[in-house]
């Protein structure tokens, strides 16, 4: 039953994410199709999921994930989960069915990742995560497995300190929290990062508030300000929470509460900029696209090992955050799809791959993921110097 709760919460989570733009070529049936014809001759076919078409976030991870197969000369198949936690399992049944040289697996909940790991293990089919990860003890035993590439990750903690110490920066005391379903991946660990950092900055975070779906989240925020009409700012933890939480501090005239948030979009560009909300991370997307490398390098043989000879964990990726400094840059950016599925460029992606530079090591790869952020306001910037 605990099993069974976390998944459907963190699917009330993922259900609740803003549309925004949709790879076509996933099938709603769940069943796979490839999103172009990128495998060439010597190329991989590579698996992939979507937990659900028309989630910004989501989406974005996949259109990503296609931009470094395209890249790197692999065929990506894709299933479209449809926002159901049952069928990320017995769509990943069906896709190591079809024999595909590996998989690059997106879990929304914990207790996913070793059921994914035996069945890809039972296939002998070797398989990376990236985005989120298994508890502690499900990681040490999928690190035996000879068929386990590796993990590219970011840290939602270290993204809540990030927004908590601007939110210190900018005059806050007190904090309200506004997040998805209790026991989702990225919200909880957002949740303890924005406390811990804010809390440790002399400030107070006065209540937690959980919407099992995002519809909720205008009540919910009503409620909270309700409650703490005198609180500095909320913190929203996912995309759709951001929206209704500027929507209600804008009704009530609530003109000295700031809104920080993760999760950038265009939408929250747009809000930035009309000074509706002080600030908000992203990049969590990069993810898949680094992960596919490192599961190319592993097809091709070139096995990438940390120091202690074990499939790596990489949680170095570097996530951007945009303020009204750059906001009306990277709404620009973002709105631009050839663009905001580029962060990485074609070339970059090559580099990845000891194939093409010789240079690439464990090490290589987490400069690269420290040095992202950098990177995408780099290419953000030349972006709007262009136009």
């Amino acid at each position: 039953m605990k099993r069974l709760l976390a998944l459907v919460l963190s699917a009330a989570m993922f259900f609740s994410l803003a549309a925004g733009c949709t790879p076509a070529d996933q099938t709603d049936d769940g069943q796979t199709s490839p999103t172009a014809d990128a495998g060439g001759e010597g190329g991989y076919t590579i698996a992939t999921n979507n937990f659900g078409v028309g989630a910004y976030p989501l989406d974005m991870m996949v259109a990503n994930e296609q931009s470094a197969a395209d890249a790197t000369g692999m065929t990506l198949t894709v299933t479209n989960n449809e926002f159901t936690a049952d069928k990320v399992i017995t769509q990943l049944q069906n896709q190591l069915a079809a024999s595909p040289d590996g998989v690059a697996f997106l879990g929304i909940s914990e207790t996913l990742f070793p059921v994914a790991a035996q069945y890809c293990k039972n296939a002998k089919t070797p398989y990376v995560f990236y985005a989120c990860s298994p508890t502690d003890e499900d990681m040490e035993k999928i690190e035996q497995d000879e068929y386990y590439v590796g993990m590219v990750i970011y840290s939602p903690k270290n993204e809540g300190s990030r927004l908590a110490e601007l939110a210190l920066a900018d005059g806050c005391k007190t904090a309200v929290i506004s997040a998805g379903a209790s026991g989702d991946y990225a919200h909880d660990r957002r949740i303890i990062g924005f406390t811990e950092a804010f809390e440790a900055g002399g400030g107070e975070v006065l209540f937690v508030s959980h919407s099992a779906d995002p519809s909720e989240g205008v009540q919910k925020t009503n409620d909270l300000l309700t409650a703490y009409p005198d609180v500095d700012c909320v913190y929203a933890c996912g995309n759709d929470y951001v929206a209704p939480a500027a929507d209600v501090v804008k009704s009530r005239g609530l003109e000295g509460c700031k809104i920080y948030g993760a999760d950038i979009s265009p939408n929250i560009c747009q809000l930035i900029m009309d000074g509706e909300v002080e600030a908000c991370s992203g990049g969590v997307f990069a993810s898949c696209g680094v992960a596919i490398t490192l599961l190319v390098n592993y097809l091709d043989g070139n096995v990438i090992k940390d120091s202690e000879g074990k499939a790596p964990y990489f949680d170095s990726l570097e996530l951007f955050t945009v303020t009204s400094d750059n906001a009306e840059d990277f709404y620009k950016f973002l709105s631009d799809e050839a663009l905001s599925t580029h962060t990485i460029s074609d070339e970059e992606y090559q580099n990845l791959l000891v194939r093409n530079n010789a240079e690439v090591n464990y090490d290589y790869y987490v400069d690269f993921m420290a040095n992202y952020a950098e990177n995408v306001y780099a290419k953000v910037e030349a972006n709007a110097n262009r136009a």
